[in-house]
């Protein structure tokens, strides 16, 4: 199912030259870029990523996308913009970019943070579980449309619920497309284990173990 975030059109004069969009499908935020042909290699893909790439920093979505593997220029681009391989098949390489303020770069954290959202999560559904065991529409009603003020935490605990299920399946993903990659540099006989993957030593520990 795809969910349509955003598009932005870029002209010359009366004239589109290019487009970009977001779209949101099964929980993945994907990216697409396209530069009408005589018009590449003239700063139109960068101006375009560059508001794209706002947009997603804002609502602290991560990003995937997919060029032909023919396509150096196109893959050029992203490369700059922070997009780095996850996987290709024979035809097409796809790519992926964390939020900005991600900190979670290994399994082991970003578990940890999927399971703080998963706790939010839950403590921000309390409200709509009372909801749900409401028995009538008129109960509901009278509980929480009676005012503006309810009307507003209402719309707020939705809103919240919301957002923390796009922080949960983009963290999912993450922490999907960490085990696929481990799995095959494991299979290329790679080191896994060197802290850059599974888990780095925690600062707190570390400094304890140094003053021993």
């Amino acid at each position: 199912m795809m969910n349509h975030r955003l598009t932005l059109l870029c002209f010359d004069g009366d004239t589109p030259i290019g487009y970009g969009h977001l779209d949101r499908e099964y929980g993945t935020m994907w990216l697409g870029i396209c530069v009408a042909e005589g018009h590449t290699g003239k700063g139109v893909g960068s101006a375009i990523m560059t508001q794209l790439l706002a947009s997603a920093d804002e609502h602290q979505w991560a990003l995937c996308l997919g060029v032909d593997v023919d396509t150096f220029g196109a893959s050029r681009l992203y490369w700059r913009f922070g997009f780095v391989e996850n996987h290709r098949t024979q035809k097409t390489i796809f790519m992926q970019r964390k939020r900005e303020n991600q900190m979670a770069d290994t399994i082991g954290s970003l578990v940890d943070k999927l399971a703080t959202t998963n706790t939010k999560l839950f403590i921000n559904q309390e409200f709509l579980h009372i909801i749900r065991r409401m028995e009538t529409f008129t109960e509901f009603q009278k509980k929480c449309l009676c005012s503006v003020e309810m009307q507003q935490e209402l719309f707020a605990s939705l809103q919240k619920v919301v957002d923390l299920n796009i922080q949960r399946t983009s963290l999912v993903n993450e922490v999907d497309a960490k085990i696929i990659a481990l799995i095959r540099d494991g299979v290329a006989g790679k080191e896994l284990d060197d802290g850059a993957n599974l888990q780095r030593a925690h600062k707190t520990y570390a400094d304890a173990d140094a003053a021993k």
